[in-house]
């Protein structure tokens, strides 16, 4: 009987590191797809956004590697590793919930420093840095605003200055834009792109929330499987 749910619980760790390694795979996958197609982006904030795809890169990659550790101690039944496992999961549980619980506490502040970041952006750095003015041109069409807070944003622009007081292309409404639309501020979208960014944000809070309450239940159930293998293998040993 106590062989019988020692290897339900073996079978059951396994499936759990099959889901983790796919969740790890998944995160991977995303880190590398933002580093290759989102590359624009990357001078954007002094918070680059290479930073995220880093990030990404480096949680895919660890929990890919956690996961051996899960699957060849609990196949082979080595305390060692089952322990190790344990540990790596407890480690980045803690880890999530503090960097969760720092992003929440300086909430303000991060806003306060992307609205500067953009600021700084728009006045200093657009038609001078590729990515940057690529970025920013991605972002004012997709969004249809233009500007930090307002369109006025640019009047204080090197761009503004250097193009006889022209705004960006990007500035104007898709039907009426053309190479040289910007020099009419009827063209131009009106709403500022801060609070358009913000609301999308706003409005996929939900989904990061539920996909990143799921990640810590796994995490929890591969930290009480581990450890129950764990104990069973050591009873076994000694009551052999």
């Amino acid at each position: 009987m106590a062989e019988g749910g020692l290897n339900c619980i073996k079978y059951l760790l396994f499936g759990f590191n099959l889901m983790f390694f796919l969740c790890g795979a998944g995160i991977l996958g995303v880190g590398i797809w933002l580093r290759v197609e989102k590359g624009d982006y990357v001078s954007f904030t002094d918070y680059e956004f290479a930073t995220a795809s880093s990030l990404a890169i480096a949680a895919g990659a660890v929990i890919v590697i956690v996961t051996f550790f899960g699957v060849v101690g609990s196949i082979k039944e080595n305390r060692v590793l089952l322990l190790m496992f344990f540990v790596s999961l407890l480690l980045i549980f803690c880890l999530e919930i503090s960097a969760g619980g720092l992003a929440y506490a300086n909430r303000g502040k991060i806003e306060t420093e992307v609205k500067k970041d953009l600021n700084v952006t728009i006045h200093e750095k657009y038609g001078k840095e590729e990515g940057t003015t690529k970025a920013i041109d991605k972002m004012q069409e997709y969004f249809k605003c233009c500007g930090n807070a307002m369109y006025q944003d640019w009047r204080y622009s090197q761009y503004y200055l250097d193009n006889k007081y022209k705004y960006p292309p990007s500035c104007c409404m898709k039907s009426k834009r053309t190479d040289t639309c910007g020099g009419d501020t009827k063209n131009l979208n009106q709403r500022g792109c801060y609070e358009e960014v913000k609301n999308f944000l706003l409005e996929h809070l939900l989904i990061i929330g539920i996909v990143g309450i799921v990640f810590g239940l796994i995490q929890i159930l591969g930290m009480i499987l581990s450890m129950c293998l764990y104990c069973g293998i050591s009873k076994q040993g000694t009551y052999a």
